[in-house]
């Protein structure tokens, strides 16, 4: 199973941050790793450090970005939202987590899932 599948990764934007959840949070590796992401995505205290806030930023606006083409796709279908999402799901391209979980949630898992390959041996 991998990572993508055991932490569900998604934000908040009412909360304005990241949000980490697992129900395998007995398992100490996944707790500590949430912890992890927590803190790397949110920051230790209260108010973030900078370079976390500019980290949360990109996330944000990567995610928005990609929920936009998501939604262009749904509503009007084409090639050229399908291909800005396909590349999206590249390897070499950032937060995929988060990625893997708005299209879960979208329920176009399905149609994009051979796309998502970050974490599988290829």
């Amino acid at each position: 199973m991998s990572i993508e599948d055991i932490i569900f990764q998604r934000i908040d934007y009412d909360l304005n941050e990241a949000k980490f959840e697992s129900n395998l949070t007995d398992d100490p590796q996944v707790f500590q790793t949430i912890q992890l992401l927590d803190r790397l995505f949110n920051g230790k205290y209260k108010i973030r450090k900078s370079n976390e806030q500019i980290l949360y930023k990109s996330l944000q606006w990567e995610l928005v970005f990609f929920m936009s083409k998501l939604n262009d796709y749904k509503m009007y279908g084409g090639n050229d939202p399908k291909d800005i999402i396909i590349s999206s799901l590249h390897i070499s391209k950032e937060f995929l987590g988060f990625k893997y979980w708005i299209i879960k949630d979208s329920g176009m898992y399905d149609e994009f899932k051979d796309f998502m390959i970050w974490n599988k041996i290829v």
